[in-house]
């Protein structure tokens, strides 16, 4: 026969039934065992478990576990006896309440989420679940089971979660507001800002005396670099909002460059500046991609150059760096990305070896001082002409979010099918340079490597900011490289594009050639502006190639940019 063990206390404590005396009862070694286990679990569970008699007057608890004292602060001796409305406060929501009443007057389950109140005083958030228990021969109900946890923390998350959500989706609104109005702005300045500009170029064709002519194109320059100025603002606003979409379509590389070419060599020539392009043999003439941006790129940057430099000249080199298959597109981006790691890492060895290590020297990067943490794809390489916070890895889904939606070479349709191109680019010049120092912060928005009020050179500081993130959008990089003051200045980029099927198909080759767009007046020729068509050594020589292997000749033939460059 099994021994007896007699259970007292074991259920609540100092719990009877009108006074009356203590009753045993006696059980199973085994059962006692299990019966003790139960204890033991409902003490370590971290929800408060609590039952009460729905027998006595105001139905007070006959048991509560350790999780209870734990949530609440009150001992086991406190609360026994008592009804759990002790937890309500002043701050309780009423409405709870009332849907606790209602059930337990129903002898129903129900589930409330209310605000109680701890020993010390501290609010919490109780979710508490009342289960009814019945009389299985009677059906009357006995007792309440109340199981009450503590998801302050988890209220306080949501409600930071929906705040957060709220400021966004504000930012989202004031950001859609700004848009709006900068391009409807833009849009009601340019218009009579392009009469005030071209009648101002009509009225330079007449007869003026010197002292007109100059006021006359004073008004047309200071509209011209306003309509730049209001330009570069929306399409920074737009790239900002991640609104900035390419248009593709297959278009004629030289055309694009020409057009570039001719517009800069203009401002060149009143420079008295060389400037020069070249065409890389390998070059396809046809491609795939967004030609007005590559344009803007363009324009940024040879401006940019004439601007910073007093004489000498520039010269544009295109060259193809790479040709993919049509879906190895994690490939082209790291081999966009490559270069601009390269010129971070030589960058870092020169000034390690200079012994400059600490002065920040990065292509093109926004840093704080300190060593280069190249970053590039799977190379592991820093992208140079972006924040190491938006850096770009060498795989799709790392873009940025406007280069992974906008991205040149993205396509749909049958031009899913056509190769992929890493074109490079590189704009070299013989101006002012840049100190190792400064070359940081030259894409960073609205600022400029000389900032003070009487700095010479004027702009908005945006034309290189815009310029990276088109690049970027175009899945390419962007950097800068210079030796130092007075020594000139290289400015790189890299675009991925597709080879449309019939150019693929047609491939002609090209003629190695130096195409001069704008050359300083000589004593025999006239002061105009115009191209010249031959090209000396000596310019060569001087300007050299950001190229290895890069060979130059002489085009002959043609009074303009359009004949000199279809003799490339």
């Amino acid at each position: 026969s099994s021994r007896g063990y007699p259970v007292a206390g074991l259920v609540g404590t100092g719990a009877g039934s009108g006074g009356e005396a203590e009753q045993f009862v006696t059980i199973s070694k085994r059962e006692y065992e299990l019966l003790l286990l139960k204890v033991k679990a409902m003490d370590v569970l971290q929800e408060g478990i609590t039952i009460a008699d729905c027998s006595l007057p105001d139905m007070p608890l006959i048991y509560a576990n350790a999780g209870f004292v734990r949530i609440t602060g009150y001992s086991v001796d406190y609360v026994i006896g008592k009804n759990c409305r002790f937890l309500q406060g002043e701050g309780t929501d009423s409405q709870p309440v009332l849907e606790l009443k209602d059930a337990i007057s129903q002898g129903r389950a129900c589930v409330v989420q209310l605000l109680n109140y701890k020993k010390n005083g501290d609010p919490f958030v109780n979710y508490l679940s009342l289960t009814p228990i019945h009389d299985t021969a009677t059906g009357r109900l006995t007792h309440y089971v109340g199981v009450q946890s503590d998801i302050s923390e988890l209220v306080n998350h949501r409600k930071a979660e929906l705040a957060a959500k709220h400021v966004a989706l504000q930012a989202a609104v004031a950001t859609e507001a700004k848009s709006q109005f900068l391009a409807r702005m833009s849009h009601e300045i340019r218009t009579p800002l392009n009469g005030m500009i071209a009648v101002g170029q009509l009225l330079a064709e007449t007869s003026l005396t010197p002292a007109q002519w100059d006021l006359v194109n004073t008004i047309r320059c200071s509209g011209e670099t306003l309509l730049t100025l209001i330009t570069d603002i929306l399409d920074f606003s737009r790239i900002e909002a991640n609104k900035m979409v390419l248009h593709n379509a297959v278009f004629k590389l030289d055309t694009v460059i020409e057009a570039a070419m001719e517009i800069a060599g203009l401002k060149a020539a009143q420079r008295r500046l060389q400037v020069a392009y070249h065409i890389a043999e390998n070059m396809p003439r046809m491609l795939y991609g967004d030609a007005q941006r590559l344009q803007q790129i363009l324009l940024n940057i040879l401006n940019n150059g004439i601007k910073f430099t007093e004489e000498g000249g520039l010269l544009l080199e295109v060259w193809l760096e790479g040709l993919y298959q049509p879906n190895a597109m994690a490939a082209a981006i790291a081999a966009a990305a490559a270069p601009a790691a390269a010129a971070a890492t030589a960058a870092a060895a020169v000034a390690a070896a200079a012994g400059e290590a600490k002065t920040g020297v990065q292509t093109g990067a926004t840093y704080s001082g300190g060593d280069i943490m190249p970053r590039a794809g799977a190379a592991a390489a820093t992208v140079a002409g972006a924040s190491l916070d938006s850096t770009v890895a060498a795989v799709p889904s790392l873009l940025p979010p406007a280069a992974a939606a906008t991205t040149a070479a993205a396509a749909a349709g049958p031009e899913l099918e056509w190769p992929l191109l890493v074109l490079r680019f590189s704009v070299r010049d013989t101006g002012i340079g840049i100190a190792p120092p400064d070359l940081g912060r030259l894409f960073n928005s609205f600022t400029q490597v000389d900032a003070s009020p009487t700095r010479r050179y004027g702009g908005s500081g945006l034309g290189l900011a815009i310029s990276r993130k088109l690049c970027e959008a175009m899945g390419g990089q962007m950097w800068a490289e210079s030796e130092g003051l007075n020594q000139g200045s290289t400015f790189s980029w890299t675009i991925t594009c597709r080879l449309p099927q019939q150019a693929a198909s047609k491939r002609k080759a090209r003629r190695a050639s130096l195409v001069c767009v704008s050359r300083p007046p000589v004593a025999s020729s006239s002061s105009g502006v115009g191209v010249s068509t031959s090209v000396s050594g000596g310019y060569t020589q001087a300007m050299g190639s950001s190229r290895p292997g890069s060979s130059s000749g002489v085009v002959n033939g043609g009074s303009g940019g359009a004949a000199a460059a279809a003799a490339v």
